[in-house]
């Protein structure tokens, strides 16, 4: 994570422009991962969520994307890219929830316009995502969803991919 830190501190120095050449720009969407991730750890918002940030790594449809050595077209860039635009939404959520579980752990109230706040922002989060699988379902026609063994909300169905090699990287659809 301190190497994924001082890379993150060096890319924006640079600033978004220096990242749209070919070189510069693959080794920040090599690095998306491992920057939402450190943004977690640290409680940061993610530098990448920023709009001049996310115009750098929006697909321009000017090259392939390879990620886990399969090589995606120029409709599977455009869902991965989006699909990491959302992702660096998360760290805020995250920070601010911890903030306010840790205040009501001590005793004290939460301001519940923050609260409030906090709920809209992750619940208008959930449905873009929901808006970016319904995007990637088209594409991949194959899936079948595989019913729930349990009611519970902490439990994810399952999907059964068929068609598209890009919906064998878990870490890319969310699915196992």
């Amino acid at each position: 994570m301190k190497h994924g830190a001082g890379l993150r501190h060096l890319l924006q120095l640079r600033g978004p422009a220096a990242h749209e050449i070919d070189w510069e720009l693959s080794i920040l969407l090599s690095f998306r991962p491992i920057f939402v991730m450190n943004a977690m750890f640290t409680c940061q918002d993610c530098f990448l969520k920023e709009p001049r940030w996310q115009s750098v790594t929006k697909y321009n449809g000017a090259a392939a994307r390879t990620i886990a050595n399969v090589i995606f077209d120029k409709e599977g860039g455009h869902l991965i890219d989006e699909y990491f635009q959302l992702l660096t939404k998360i760290p805020s959520i995250l920070c601010h929830g911890y903030a306010l579980r840790e205040v009501n752990n001590h005793g004290i109230q939460a301001d519940i316009g923050k609260l409030l706040h906090l709920i809209k922002a992750a619940k208008e989060l959930c449905s873009n995502f929901e808006g970016w699988y319904s995007k990637v379902e088209l594409v991949n026609p194959g899936q079948q969803k595989s019913p729930r063994k349990t009611l519970s909300p902490y439990t994810y169905p399952s999907y059964n991919t068929k068609h598209r090699e890009w919906a064998l990287c878990p870490w890319i659809t969310g699915r196992s």
